[in-house]
């Protein structure tokens, strides 16, 4: 984010419609919610932390989009909305959607969770492997690692 776009986005966090937070939380967040699960049909296995189904997946962050469409941020020191056009939420994510993964592999490969060849960390067989040794320990069955599933982290799920 340039200079100018991000001075700008901080004179919206002075300059906002002042509210609550109290009222932000109840009013804001949780009634938009409640809507956007009704206009969406929402239906999922509520165990399930991310949905493996990519058109719910979908669903769901075209649900979040349009939820910061509605509501923007909260700024908590100011106690102001800061609004955000849905052209610059777009560019944000196209930014951060290009910077996330190079930047989340390099810390976990300079704090030593992933090896300087991630091959076997972002596609799953390291911990893939780890699962199948600790069902070997635990229950006294091999486990053949493809009974095992494991996503792929390189699989990029394009919502936008």
């Amino acid at each position: 984010m340039d200079t100018r776009k991000f001075l700008d986005l901080f004179e919206r966090g002075k300059t906002g419609k002042k509210v609550d937070k109290s009222d932000w939380d109840m009013d804001y967040i949780i009634d938009n919610v409640m809507d956007l699960v009704e206009e969406y049909e929402f239906d999922w296995d509520k165990e399930l932390l991310i949905p493996e189904d990519d058109a719910l997946f979908a669903d769901m962050f075209k649900a979040a989009r349009e939820l910061l469409i509605r509501t923007g941020i909260y700024n908590m020191t100011t106690g102001r909305i800061m609004q955000l056009s849905p052209e610059e939420i777009d560019a944000l994510v196209n930014h951060f959607k290009a910077e996330t993964r190079e930047y989340v592999l390099k810390l976990a490969q300079d704090n030593g969770y992933a090896e300087k060849d991630p091959t076997a960390d972002v596609e799953g067989h390291d911990a893939c492997r780890k699962i199948c040794i600790l069902a070997a320990l635990c229950f006294g069955k091999h486990v053949y690692p493809d009974a095992v599933y494991t996503p792929l982290f390189t699989h990029e799920r394009s919502a936008v």
